[in-house]
């Protein structure tokens, strides 16, 4: 029997609904693939803004120097909250009487912006694109083929020439400057401060284990990117959706990317996106995203993912006949591709009918212990989503909607074997104790 799909977001009441803003719309591409792309709304991050809007205008204004780092996990939005800054700054300099979206204060002077991308860069390699933007915003001619050919030394010695020859405060960003040499790092801090008009912002990628800022030595300000929660981060992902694709993706289609990342990944937003990524292509050609294709899709995404088919196998062999036929009830929710999660009554229904085709009584105790053994063995998880304040967890296990990590054909291949299996071994046992009468 075919079974409806179900919408989480209306049998909640609304509760888990995605709001939707007038000023998200449809981009295109460049919503997730242009690494510089800046979202009309940037959430949860309008005091770091102002923090870094406020640090940076106040030493322009009063000419003086400041160092800034903004530092977290890769993906948290570091580089989005400084380019946003940067675009403010770069539509409003200059006039007072220009209203930028979020800036408090507005530059009375023009600000030269000078972005470097530190990844895989030698400190040469970051010299020389500083002086070919300087050169271009300048409108010097420099031959740089000759440049190339400079040393280290010579490099920088140029760089500083042309740096204290400019009338103009100088804003210089450098991304993932976590690969840069700390010695050079300081050098230009320390060159910074004593110009009295060039600020310095700085982003690293500190990753999870602690992270030592004492090696920089001129760093004046810090400012930590902390995570998303759940809530959030379904908001972005949402929003970037709606802006990288003609037709809108479905609600649960989101809360389950959301739930993988959770569940798998880094509650970060580059997560979510580099996720909306690799579903780019489908989406694009077909106009929407299918439990299945999801399903099938991150089974080999996420590194931290490690359930394969054999180990599933082996969980299917050494599991009982009554987790066996609950497993298969509750994939059977999935069966007709249309459903992204099983709510919580459906998974009591699933287990109802299994103790009723095997004539065993319904026990609470154990029907959260099957369930228990299911969600461990990783191939049905609950869903972090609905788990909303008030859910609670009762015997190891969330009241809540579930979801398949597997694709349904492969796990229903797999039950299908392990029941086969079950079969002969009945039939052979029955040969040999009938052998045994005679």
């Amino acid at each position: 029997m075919k079974i409806p799909k179900t919408s989480l977001c209306l049998e909640n009441n609304n509760i888990n609904c995605i709001p939707k803003s007038d000023k998200i719309q449809y981009v295109g591409a460049r919503a997730l693939f242009d690494p510089n792309f800046i979202p009309p709304i940037i959430i949860e991050r309008k005091k770091k803004g102002e923090i870094l809007h406020g640090i940076i205008t106040d030493a322009i204004e009063d000419h003086y120097s400041t160092n800034i780092n903004l530092y977290g996990l890769e993906g948290i939005g570091k580089n989005l909250l400084v380019n946003n800054f940067l675009q403010d700054i770069s539509l409003n300099q200059g006039d007072t009487s220009k209203k930028g979206k979020s800036s408090s204060k507005k530059l009375n002077q023009n600000v030269f912006i000078l972005r470097v991308d530190c990844s895989d860069k030698e400190i040469e390699q970051v010299f020389f694109t500083i002086l070919s933007q300087l050169s271009s915003i300048i409108k010097l001619q420099l031959d740089f083929n000759e440049i190339l050919k400079l040393s280290q030394v010579k490099l920088w010695t140029s760089l500083k020439l042309i740096l204290d020859r400019l009338k103009h405060p100088v804003i210089l960003f450098l991304q993932k400057s976590e690969n840069v040499s700390p010695f050079y790092l300081t050098k230009l801090y320390k060159y910074a401060k004593n110009s009295n008009k060039i600020q310095i912002i700085t982003t690293i990628n500190t990753g999870l284990q602690k992270y030592s800022f004492k090696q920089y030595q001129g760093m004046d300000h810090r400012i930590q990117m902390g995570l998303y929660d759940l809530k959030n981060l379904r908001q972005i992902t949402a929003d970037r959706s709606i802006m990288a694709f003609e037709k809108a993706l479905e609600q649960d289609s989101i809360n389950l990317i959301v739930d993988y990342i959770s569940e798998y990944d880094m509650m970060v937003p580059g997560a979510c996106m580099n996720l909306l990524k690799e579903f780019y292509p489908v989406i694009h050609q077909s106009g929407n995203l299918t439990p299945e294709i999801l399903r099938r899709t991150t089974q080999y995404y996420f590194d931290s993912y490690n359930l394969d088919a054999i180990t599933f196998a082996d969980f299917v062999m050494s599991s009982s006949i009554e987790d066996r036929l609950f497993l298969e009830y509750l994939v059977d929710f999935f069966r007709s591709k249309n459903n992204f999660y099983i709510p919580f009554k459906n998974i009591k229904q699933a287990y109802s009918m299994t103790c009723e085709e095997l004539g065993y009584d319904i026990l609470e105790q154990e029907f959260f212990s099957s369930l228990r053994k299911i969600t461990n063995s990783q191939v049905f998880c609950p869903s972090k989503i609905f788990q909303r304040v008030g859910i609670k967890e009762n015997n190891g296990v969330y009241c809540v909607p579930h979801f398949l990590t597997l694709p349904v054909n492969e796990v229903n291949e797999l039950l299908n074997v392990s029941f086969g299996m079950e079969d002969n071994l009945n039939n052979f046992n029955n040969i040999t104790r009938g052998k045994e009468t005679f």
